[in-house]
């Protein structure tokens, strides 16, 4: 008589069973309940036996829309069958997931009369998968070397296709198909059988929904390859969806063989990867279920009863811990439920939960049972996770830049790695915890790393600013800032990875003034260049002037010698001289630009040149109707300087003052302010000439003092007075300054210093 045939050995081993197994009628109300009932729903056996309270009033609400298909199905379809997972609330109000097969059993007339099934609690695996995934988010890491199938699609044509992005290695050896293949290839093409096999539509809905889906164990055909697979289907946070899947054709052909009397405690152990065990002791007879052996990659022709060869399995250290419990449960009766590892027959690594119960009669134990689960897979995720989180702590850490997380909402600093230490030049303790912006400086204002979260998410990732902070002694330091957001279990943490580009700034902004002074320095050759130019130019045009304005001079002269004292045009004659002199010097300032020495400056009061130059320009300016208003200062120093110079200065201004009024007909006031004043601060003579006229464009500007530049209308001037201007204040050591916009009138600035006077 085998072990699952005995009824005593089935009942015991219902009793260690980790999980629940159950038969019921239609409705779901059990005639039968067994295992660890209450561990995982905290309610009691008979509470759902005797009615008290129904399966599904525990399920999750949240879960139990998902359900109600399967359950029709359970109630309507023949021989149906299924596994599902869900939530249940349990008594304590915390939360358990379960993993549940159920199927249902004909009555006589082929229809649907009893229901059974087992359920699991997956709570623990389910965890270690959230945070598995949760990781995987983060850093980006795949393990690629899991024994589970595992294939990434990218939606496109708005859903009505999926292409590969990813396959790993297990997936590879399943489908005989390797990566490099079928990477950017429809999933259609590839598998074209897909859409028969359901999977398709499991794609769509949790693309468009993003809640996960599991597809049942189904054949898959096609003209290539065939098979029966499992899959659970979620959806990443990039928008891609991933399948995750077992090839169980396998299992599903030696389902097939078993007898319809051992099928529900078969599949339970193939599902649970459980395995059941137990020892007579009288005889020494140790037996074991189909799942035990394939744990332990031994075939039926091994004798498990060699106890010893058993534990061998077992590292040393993990040997004598099994064998250090076996012997307390046979002789003292106490239980034990360890996690070991192993290598198997197979030369393969394992992990196992292993627990064995003891059973007296007589005070003596006569026998002991007990599981062994395979939890290899949880094991190696939980690993995977434990090292994904050293790999990065360690990247973290060792990284050149100084790398900041903080909250999104609150904008404190979660945690930082010694390069940012290092950085602002303070512990730990000083940073974690504080607020972002006592990174930077007070004056700052809102700039910090985590300022470019005020903006949309989207819009946020991978954004690079520029900032200023501030170092415990501090010192402030530029720094260039990439921020990023991760979203870690529904929390915004906005990543700022800084650089320090002090000495990078240092170095652009001295190129940046080498580059001013290098542009300035071009502009004043320039400049000199056009002036030594004009000079030759007006050493020319002077020659020429000087000898006709001498004979002009020397015939007013010797008129006036032969007319009589009381003759009236005497008077003009004298003009005619005067005026000969004034042309006289003007031809000396345009000399200026050949040669500077040929005037002897002496002491003057700026008044008489203004004076003067008001007096000649009067008449013209009365005829254009426009308004002269002057602020002599008194008592001004003496200056020396050549007094016709100043007075052709004057003029010029003055011109041109009436000719920007006159090019702006729209203004309400036409006006010309002319002032002097002494400044103490720096010992100079300032002279003000301001209009209401056009104004000059800030185009124009750069160019005023150009020879033969002008804005005048053609017959109007040749551009030279302002450069002439601009040569007589240069020998007098002189200032000048412009200020002018459009249509706002313009203002000349010249500042005289008096050192010059003795």
């Amino acid at each position: 008589m085998s072990f699952l045939e005995d009824a005593d050995q089935f009942s015991t081993f219902m009793d260690n069973f980790p999980g629940i197994a159950y038969r019921g009628k239609m409705d779901f109300t059990p005639v039968f309940l067994r295992g660890k009932v209450k561990d995982i729903t905290g309610y009691d056996t008979g509470d759902f036996v005797r009615r008290k309270l129904r399966w599904v009033r525990i399920i999750h609400p949240d879960d139990a829309g998902r359900l109600r298909d399967s359950f029709e199905k359970i109630r309507s379809i023949p021989d149906f069958s299924c596994e599902r997972e869900y939530r249940i609330i349990r008594k304590d109000r915390t939360i358990a997931w379960l993993h549940e097969h159920v199927r249902n059993i004909c009555d006589k007339d082929g229809r649907p009369g009893f229901v059974e099934g087992v359920l699991f609690d997956i709570s623990e695996m389910k965890l270690a998968e959230h945070r598995l995934r949760e990781n995987e988010a983060r850093f980006r890491t795949l393990v690629d070397h899991i024994n589970s199938a595992i294939a990434v699609y990218r939606a496109v044509d708005d859903g009505d296709d999926f292409v590969f992005v990813g396959f790993n290695k297990a997936a590879e050896k399943i489908e005989s198909v390797s990566n490099g293949a079928i990477i950017g290839k429809k999933v259609t093409e590839v598998f074209p059988g897909v859409k028969e096999f359901g999977l398709f539509d499991v794609f769509q809905r949790v693309w468009k929904t993003g809640v996960p889906e599991e597809h049942p164990v189904r054949l898959y055909k096609d003209n290539r390859i065939s098979g029966w697979k499992s899959n659970y289907v979620s959806k990443l946070p990039s928008g891609e969806i991933v399948a995750i899947y077992e090839d169980v054709t396998g299992q599903k052909q030696a389902e097939e063989r078993l007898q319809k009397s051992e099928a529900l405690l078969k599949e339970t152990q193939r599902i649970s990867r459980v395995g059941g065990w137990e020892l007579d002791v009288a005889s020494g007879t140790m037996s074991w279920t189909d799942e035990v052996y394939r744990i332990y990659g031994v075939g039926h022709d091994f004798n498990p009863s060699d106890i010893a060869r058993d534990i061998s399995f077992y590292s040393p250290d993990c040997s004598q811990v099994v064998q250090d419990a076996f012997q307390q449960a046979l002789h003292e009766g106490a239980p034990y439920d360890l996690e070991l590892g192993f290598i198997n027959a197979q030369g393969q690594h394992r992990w196992v939960r292993t627990m064995g119960t003891p059973v007296k009669a007589g005070g003596r134990v006569i026998k002991i049972s007990g599981n062994i689960i395979d939890i290899t897979d949880r094991k190696n995720a939980e690993l995977a996770l434990q090292q994904s989180e050293e790999r990065y702590r360690r990247l973290f850490e060792e990284a050149n830049d100084a790398i900041f997380l903080a909250d999104v909402e609150t904008r404190k600093i979660l945690d930082c790695n010694q390069a940012a230490l290092k950085l602002v030049g303070k512990t730990r303790k000083e940073v974690v915890g504080s607020h972002q912006q006592t990174l930077h400086p007070a004056e700052s204002g809102n700039v910090t790393f985590g300022s470019a979260c005020l903006q949309p998410i989207s819009q946020c990732d991978g954004q690079t600013i520029e900032a200023k902070i501030v170092t415990g002694s501090g010192q402030i330091r530029d720094v260039a800032i990439k921020a990023n957001i991760l979203d870690l279990g529904g929390r915004k943490i906005v990543q700022g990875i800084f650089r320090d580009i002090t000495e990078r700034k240092k170095a652009e902004d001295s190129l940046q003034q080498a580059f001013r002074q290098l542009k300035e320095t071009q502009e004043e050759l320039l400049q000199s260049g056009k002036m030594a130019a004009m000079g030759k130019l007006a050493a020319g045009i002077s020659h020429e002037l000087n000898q006709p304005l001498t004979g002009i001079k020397g015939f007013a002269q010797a008129a006036l010698c032969d007319l009589p004292k009381d003759d009236p045009l005497r008077a003009d004659l004298k003009r005619i001289i005067e005026q000969s002199d004034r042309m006289n010097g003007i031809i000396n300032n345009i000399r200026l630009f050949a040669r500077r020495s040929d005037f002897v400056p002496r002491d003057i009061n700026i008044n008489k040149p203004i004076e003067m130059a008001l007096d000649l320009v009067k008449d013209q300016l009365k005829n254009l109707t426009i308004t002269v208003e002057k602020q002599l200062g008194t008592r001004l120093p003496l200056l020396k300087a050549d007094e016709n110079q100043l007075q052709q200065v004057m003029v010029n201004l003055l011109g041109n003052a009436s000719d920007a009024i006159e090019c702006h007909p729209g203004s309400s006031s036409r006006k010309i302010r002319v002032s002097s004043s002494y400044r103490a601060r720096d010992k100079t003579i300032e002279i003000q000439v301001s209009d209401t006229g056009c104004g000059i464009s800030e185009e124009n500007m750069r160019n005023i003092f150009t020879p033969f530049f002008t804005t005048k209308g053609k017959g109007k001037g040749m551009g030279l007075g302002l450069s002439i201007v601009y040569r007589i204040i240069e020998s007098l050591n002189g200032k000048i300054d412009v200020k002018s916009k459009p249509g706002q009138g313009t203002t000349v600035t010249i500042n005289l210093p008096i050192q010059i006077s003795t």
